[in-house]
């Protein structure tokens, strides 16, 4: 491929992608100037709601291993972040869960979802704490 054809570096990971790549083919992060492209939500569409079908029926062993398999190839993709911190949720692991959206929003910081989902857990949390103290 010529050099010119491979012109749009990641500003996550410094790959050299194709010119007209929307995400980055190395970390999946997006590319361009458009903030709200999905990246590798794209190319991982299938399985994300393939996992996030396997949250919803309670397996949620399988549901965490396909995010991780999506990870493994795609490790700033926001959304399986999210969805990892969903399924830790759900089982009760709300400090895991805090970490998954922690990440999810380093990767999309203006998303209000992972915001408002991070602020929640992080009440559990605190609940969770005083609950513990008062014993």
């Amino acid at each position: 491929m010529a050099a010119q054809d491979r012109d749009n570096v990641c500003s996550k990971c410094f790959e050299l992608n194709d010119a007209a790549a929307t995400y980055c083919i190395e970390c999946g992060a997006p590319l361009g100037d458009d903030p709200s492209s999905d990246g590798s939500d794209i190319e991982v569409y299938n399985e994300i709601t393939q996992a996030n079908l396997q949250r919803m029926r309670g397996n949620y062993d399988e549901a965490k291993e396909i995010c991780l398999s999506i990870l493994k190839r795609f490790p700033n993709n926001g959304t399986t972040h999210t969805l990892l911190g969903d399924i830790n949720a759900e089982q009760g692991d709300v400090e895991q869960a805090a970490q998954w959206y922690e990440m999810a929003l380093d990767l999309r910081p203006e998303s209000e979802t992972d915001q408002r989902k991070l602020a929640a857990v992080q009440e559990r949390l605190k609940d969770r704490e005083s609950t513990s103290t008062v014993e």
